[in-house]
């Protein structure tokens, strides 16, 4: 059962609540705090991930290409994330204070499950995220 959340967001301890309320559910979170860490922990992870949950504008990481702009660097990773074979249909649920509008064209076509601002209500996150596990199980 894919019953992993890969947790992508330079603000962990700041979502650390947020974080413990995934895990008490009963799911594993592997958490990463950059761009590069994301995909390096997908690709660890790739047999057990059941969702991704990416912010967009973190720190971009030693593995990013050259030149990647911190304030799309979740993208890229997300990118990087859908060439691995077994997470290319993974939901993945952008949790951002981006303005939605400003990435919408890149937004689908990565396929994202949901965009969720910042600050998230907790309850309806976590529904999100369980829908997006069954989802995957199907």
């Amino acid at each position: 059962m894919k019953n992993t959340v890969l947790f992508a967001d330079e603000e962990l301890l700041r979502l650390a609540p947020l974080l413990e309320e995934l895990e008490e559910s009963g799911l594993k979170v592997v958490r990463a705090a950059n761009a590069s860490e994301a995909v390096e922990k997908a690709r660890e992870g790739r047999h057990s991930i059941g969702v991704v949950v990416m912010d967009i504008m973190m720190p971009t990481g030693t593995a990013a290409p050259p030149g990647l702009d911190p304030r799309r660097s979740g993208l890229w990773a997300l990118a990087e994330i859908r060439k691995i074979r077994e997470l290319a249909e993974t939901p993945a649920i952008v949790l951002s204070g981006v303005s939605q509008r400003r990435m919408a064209d890149e937004l689908q076509e990565l396929s994202i499950a949901r965009y969720v601002p910042k600050p998230a209500d907790l309850d309806e996150f976590l529904q999100l995220v369980d829908k997006c596990i069954e989802r995957k199980q199907v």
